[in-house]
């Protein structure tokens, strides 16, 4: 099944700022991540701690939702909100952890340029609030390279839920 979907303004600006406001005040917990393309990024793994905070808690649960419409036995495996720094970017691949399904990326800033969700045929830009889903298995995707100021997203993985 191959799925691509997109909603502007899934959440609002004041929701994106405080969901990049979690992240800054719990940097401690976030690390520097390298791609097998030696692109850095500093994830903040909040899959078991989301549900504390109303705005990451009703954004997730929606995400989680709209997912379940394209395949409705689709378990959330990870939440990350993502901190890219200027100049990083990740090259194309798809997704291959088993049981992989869907992807879904809210974007929480753009005062940034660059770092467009490129595809083999086209680019998705940046937007604050803009949701995209796409099953990361089968569509080969990039990070194009960031530039000016960090890139902030929040990122989900699906996989398929064993029964």
């Amino acid at each position: 099944m191959n799925i691509l979907y997109l909603e502007d303004d899934f959440i609002n600006e004041e929701q994106s700022k405080d969901i990049i406001n979690f992240y800054n005040n719990h940097l401690i917990h976030s690390y520097e991540h390298r791609s097998c393309d030696n692109q850095i990024s500093y994830p903040l793994n909040i899959l078991n701690r989301y549900k504390h905070e109303h705005t990451l808690s009703t954004c997730a649960d929606r995400i989680v939702k709209l997912c379940k419409r394209f395949v409705h036995d689709a378990k959330l495996d990870n939440l990350e909100i993502v901190k890219r720094p200027p100049s990083s970017s990740m090259d194309y691949h798809v997704d291959s952890m088993t049981g992989d399904v869907l992807s879904g990326i809210v974007y929480l800033n753009d005062d940034y340029s660059g770092g467009s969700t490129g595809f083999e045929s086209f680019q998705v830009e940046p937007k604050v609030g803009r949701l995209i889903i796409f099953s990361n298995a089968h569509y080969r995707h990039c990070v194009n390279e960031v530039k000016g100021n960090n890139r902030y997203t929040l990122s989900s993985w699906f996989v398929k839920n064993p029964v």
